[in-house]
């Protein structure tokens, strides 16, 4: 009898060793893991060493999980679970909620992953076991970064870090390195970032976590890549899908080549680009992930938009638009009907560009309203978990953050209505007096001169003018306010800018009499900007000035130097605006008693672009201005 308890206490210690030699190994050898585990598995069912078994059941979950199983993961854990509950081990069952945590977290479905990592972190306070205390905040940190919670990430990522410091746990120490690293890339703080994840590579590599290792390489090509560094971030993205196709991490195989198609296109174009952008969407189909798959099809088409293939472009989204449509992924369907609405505009077909991004503005509101939703209840899951705050505490946040998105709701339902407003009468204006002179064209019984010719094509020129003008408008704030303006800064010659744009508008001022005058800077007026930002913003600003200027009065550009900074100026002798009026020129949509003096269109939207624009080149801009005498802007740009 004695023999037998010996040779199980034996037993234990060997089944003991595998498993936890299994769980380091998951984080640099797969194989090695899965070949420990079936031994562990094995041994602990022949000698029904129920603890083992848990264990070894729970290993195999974190074994799925990073192997980016996650279906199994589950129902590995359910097992342990229920192995656990059975011999009354409340450590293992918080174990097994930091699994469900991470199978639910890469499902994408926070709430669940955060209610579980809250429950592993009150059983390991509880049972006062640090190391699992520290697991489980970073785990919440996890979360808090998927939802946008950065600060509050980074609370829970700190409190990780002292807790493994106090432990000497490095590779715990490197992961957390890593997190807090990519909370300062969310905050653009891309230089901290890269000295947290140069200290996790130094522990991920003295420790051999190739797991941590992988992640960290990503990370730092992540941040080289947000700093333009593309050369320096395709190194660690190489780095990092070594590592990714050594741990047969399909998931992360499918990021990183996601990342390194993004960088080439930066270096070397869309060709080279898309050779990994094409192995990327192969994995995603391979694990099913939709969104992905969307999310991946539509950079394409942004490569190909932006390479002029706009056939490709549309092939693309189209594909794109699919898989969100059928998955309702409202983030995706925004991006595919914003593309739509420019790659429409840039092939001119106007009408369809109108009504994709229509479709964009009205997908963009109902996601306005789901975030809104979202956020709300993110505030009840953090309240129920963490409990530090009172009732009514809770309530009053609740109530502040309803009235701040329902303020922001009506801002969005009102710049809707303005933006219908604009498509029935400043487009169906044009648009109807284009169609009557193009009927008069047609009618067989009407014999017109050339004279008359040449009035009604010129008719048409000027009526296409305005509606390109006002669709020009239009999608500049939209690319504006989602992020997808482009800009390239390069040393511009302000003088020869604003000569061009003057003789641009020669025309129209002529028409009204009107007078623009060009007083240029004696030296070239170089400063460090994007062109084309700087013609709308001159296009803007002299075309407001002709509108709203009497026949028979002056428009002037004037620039001038300092030591520092390029100054620009543009005077108009128009209506001028009344005092309590000023602070609403910027604003997008806005109405004020001025009107445009020869009846052309006025949207609101031109200052608002040109604010926006001025401040995106990093100048600045005032206005002022007198009922009855006038309008003066003046802008300031740093010299190149």
């Amino acid at each position: 009898m004695k023999n037998n308890e010996h040779n199980n206490t034996e037993l234990h210690k060997e089944i003991d060793k595998l498993n936890e030699d299994a769980l380091k190994a998951a984080n640099f050898d797969v194989h090695l893991a899965k070949e420990l585990l079936d031994k562990a598995n094995t041994l602990s069912k022949e000698i029904s060493y129920k603890k083992g078994l848990a264990r070894n059941l729970y290993i195999y979950g974190y074994y799925y999980l990073r192997t980016s199983k996650y279906d199994e993961a589950k129902n590995v854990t359910d097992e342990a679970l229920s192995v656990y509950e059975n011999i009354g081990d409340k450590s293992g069952v918080g174990h097994c909620y930091n699994n469900y945590g991470g199978v639910y977290l890469y499902k994408s479905d926070f709430k669940k992953s955060l209610e579980f990592y809250q429950k592993a972190l009150s059983v390991s306070e509880e049972l006062k076991d640090n190391r699992a205390e520290s697991i489980a905040a970073n785990n919440i940190g996890n979360i808090y970064l998927q939802l946008g919670e950065s600060y509050k990430a980074l609370e829970y990522y700190i409190k990780s870090l002292n807790i493994k410091i106090e432990l000497k746990d490095e590779n715990g120490i490197g992961n957390t390195h890593s997190n807090i690293g990519t909370v300062h890339i969310r905050l653009s703080n891309y230089n901290i970032a890269i000295e947290n994840y140069k200290k996790a590579l130094d522990l991920s590599e003295r420790t051999k976590d190739k797991y941590v290792e992988g992640n960290v390489l990503m990370n730092l090509g992540v941040a080289h890549s947000k700093m333009d560094e593309h050369e320096k971030a395709l190194e660690y993205y190489k780095r990092c899908l070594k590592i990714r196709q050594e741990m047969e991490d399909k998931h992360g195989m499918a990021l990183v080549l996601n990342n390194i198609g993004v960088s080439l296109y930066a270096t070397k174009g869309l060709t080279e680009s898309m050779k990994y952008l094409r192995k990327c969407l192969k994995i995603q189909k391979e694990l099913g992930y939709n969104f992905g798959i969307s999310e991946t099809l539509s950079e394409i088409a942004e490569f190909c938009f932006k390479s002029e293939k706009y056939d490709d472009a549309l092939d693309y989204l189209d594909k794109s638009k699919k898989i969100a449509d059928e998955f309702d992924f409202k983030t995706q369907q925004e991006i595919c009907y914003l593309f739509l609405s420019k790659v429409y505009f840039k092939t001119g077909e106007f009408e369809k560009a109108y009504n994709f991004l229509s479709e964009h503005l009205k997908i963009k509101e109902e996601l306005l309203i789901d975030n809104s939703d979202a956020r709300i209840k993110n505030l009840q899951i953090v309240y129920e978990t963490e409990n530090e705050r009172t009732l009514s505490e809770f309530y009053r946040q609740k109530s502040i953050e309803l009235t701040k998105l329902n303020d922001r709701l009506e801002d969005i339902n009102n710049q809707k209505n303005e933006f219908l407003g604009i498509a029935s009468h400043d487009l169906r204006d044009p648009i109807s007096s284009i169609h009557a002179i193009a009927e008069i064209l047609r009618e067989e019984n009407i014999k017109l001169n050339e004279s008359e010719i040449v009035e009604y094509s010129d008719g048409i020129i000027k009526l296409s003018e305005k509606l390109l003008g006002l669709l020009k408008n239009l999608l500049n704030v939209n690319r504006i306010e989602s992020g997808s303006y482009n800009y390239t800064f390069n040393t511009v010659n302000l003088n020869i800018i604003a000569e061009e744009i003057v003789r641009q508008y020669k025309g129209s001022a002529e028409e009204k009499n009107i007078e623009v005058l060009l007083e240029r800077s004696a030296k070239a007026a170089n400063i460090k900007a994007d062109e084309y930002s700087i013609e709308q913003i001159l296009s803007n600003l002299i075309s407001n000035g002709i509108k709203f200027t009497y026949p028979g009065k002056k428009v002037y550009v004037r620039i001038t130097e300092n030591d520092k900074k390029i100054k620009l100026q543009i005077e108009d002798e128009g209506q001028g605006v009344k005092p309590t009026e000023l602070n609403k020129l910027f604003e997008k949509f806005a109405k004020i008693s001025s009107k445009p003096t020869g009846g052309e269109l006025s949207t609101g939207l031109g200052l608002s672009i040109v604010k926006k624009l001025t401040e995106i080149m990093k100048g600045t801009i005032a206005v002022e201005s007198e009922p009855g005498k006038g309008t003066k802007f003046t802008l300031e740009f740093n010299k190149a």
